[in-house]
């Protein structure tokens, strides 16, 4: 088994390679981002579940990556595991209101965010090779 010593590095790259899958999905399939709010509209046992899988998975990034000032990337995956923590709780307490929000900041405009996840994954992959190298 191979033993990876970055765990910052690693996050950022997963988290790179998710956020381009969900961008290209959009991008490939018009409106599939308003079909997965409609999915979470109507569905509350489905939000409770993502919003129990979000939190324990941002609690598991939060928890396992050090927070080290000096180190950017290091920085920005703990965040993040901070805001996904964050946003379990919102689909758990107020998941509908969410859905409401969502709705109206995706709206008609679902290719503007698919490339600004596409964005935020070549930066976290890029970021992840820069301290490769």
């Amino acid at each position: 088994m191979a033993q990876f010593t970055d765990l910052s590095g690693g996050l950022a790259f997963f988290a790179g390679l998710f956020a381009l899958a969900l961008g290209f999905a959009e991008l490939r399939v018009r409106g599939f981002y308003l079909e997965l709010l409609s999915e979470w509209e109507h569905a509350p046992g489905l939000r409770f579940l993502t919003g129990v899988v979000f939190v324990l998975v941002g609690a598991a990034i939060y928890l396992a990556n050090p927070w080290q000032v000096g180190d950017p990337l290091a920085m920005v995956v703990t965040a993040l595991g901070g805001a996904i923590v964050a946003a379990g709780l919102a689909f758990v307490a107020v998941g509908e209101r969410m859905m409401a929000l969502a709705r109206r900041l995706v709206g008609v405009r679902g290719r503007g965010w698919a490339y600004a996840l596409v964005a935020c994954g070549v930066l976290l992959v890029a970021a992840t090779y820069a301290r490769l190298i």
